[in-house]
């Protein structure tokens, strides 16, 4: 984003930039891209003070249920409001395309992250964790989930980067 607003020429004339303002449940073109990049917003279900109302959620349901058939962030109980996203993306990519996902690390110990698990499992590549105050100045611990449309997620690769001892 920073390069096709600051530096457009710097970016390589084969290469479709696609920016779009507004909701990403509003803009269906499904199978478009190659590749996804998501930091989705890490905001609960029930958050008062940025609420998303029942009918916000009603059309962010719609839209995946509209364009994939099915979801799985009605079977979650009370979802994070980035399982929505994660839902939704995943319908962009063309077969064979890759998403990066920067998510709670909390959905992979919770009840509530069973169904997010068991929607990324099949297309999973690998997933990078790190020290929980690696971004500094935020308190949520996330990690890096990569996913390949159509892969067979038989093999997973995993990363833990750490802090160099000096």
């Amino acid at each position: 984003f920073q390069l096709g607003t600051k530096n457009p020429s710097g970016i390589n004339s084969d290469t479709y930039v696609d920016f779009i303002v507004g909701s990403t449940f509003d803009y269906s073109k499904p199978g478009e891209f190659d590749v996804v990049l998501m930091n989705p917003p890490y905001l609960r279900n029930d958050n008062k003070v940025v609420e998303i109302t029942d009918d916000q959620k009603c059309g962010m349901i719609n839209a995946i249920n509209g364009e994939l058939g099915s979801n799985f962030v009605s079977d979650a109980g009370q979802p994070n409001l980035y399982f929505y996203f994660v839902n939704w993306a995943h319908h962009y990519l063309k077969t064979g395309g890759i998403a990066g996902y920067l998510l709670m690390a909390k959905f992979l110990n919770s009840v509530a992250g069973t169904h997010l698990k068991t929607h990324l499992l099949n297309d999973l590549v690998s997933m990078v964790f790190y020290p929980h105050d690696y971004f500094e100045g935020f308190k949520v611990t996330t990690c890096i989930v990569i996913i390949q449309k159509g892969c067979s997620g038989d093999q997973v690769n995993f990363l833990k980067i750490g802090r160099a001892h000096v």
